[in-house]
């Protein structure tokens, strides 16, 4: 009997020992799995923080690269302006002084426009491409040359990659 009880303590010790440890397995295992989804959490967050660090730094870079785009715009006129004014000059043969002067002035506007990545498009002579040219008229072809640019009648210019306004051009046609 005394046996039988210590035997019967026994089982129900181990019993309650077995619950006890299934009981801290369950606990662990639960742990575990919420470790493992912080894990993810952390994984998941370090990437759209990353994404969103290299968006940004793309965006701060195209501000950069584009900031002048309205003030280039407003200049383009001036340019213009320059330009038929030294070709009148010319015209007129006004005092080689004076268009060699205006000639540097224009040079220099030009310059400075392009060292902040502006570039002029001066398509005559080339092969009509509407992403970049504007054709305002067509003329004729006399030697079977289709939609080649015979004249320029306002240059076009590019910020970059991105156009700022197309060249307005005439183009030659065969029929």
């Amino acid at each position: 009997m005394f046996k039988k009880k210590i035997y019967s303590n026994n089982n129900k010790l181990i019993f309650q020992e077995q619950k006890i440890t299934d009981k801290i397995k369950s606990q662990i295992l639960s742990l575990e799995i919420k470790l493992e989804n912080y894990k993810n959490e952390n994984l998941k967050s370090k990437a759209e923080t990353k994404n969103y660090i290299r968006r940004a730094d793309k965006e701060i870079k195209n501000t950069r690269k584009y900031a002048i785009e309205t003030f280039i715009k407003e200049l383009l006129p001036v340019i213009d302006g320059l330009e038929k004014a030294f070709e009148l000059m010319k015209k007129e043969k006004i005092n080689n002084y004076h268009i060699e002067g205006f000639k540097m002035t224009l040079n220099m506007q030009l310059n400075v426009i392009k060292n902040f990545g502006v570039n002029q498009i001066n398509p005559l002579g080339k092969l009509f491409n509407p992403l970049c040219h504007e054709a305002i008229a067509t003329v004729k072809s006399l030697n079977n040359n289709n939609n080649l640019i015979v004249d320029v009648l306002q240059k076009g210019y590019f910020l970059n990659d991105r156009l700022l306004r197309p060249a307005m051009v005439i183009v030659s046609k065969t029929n």
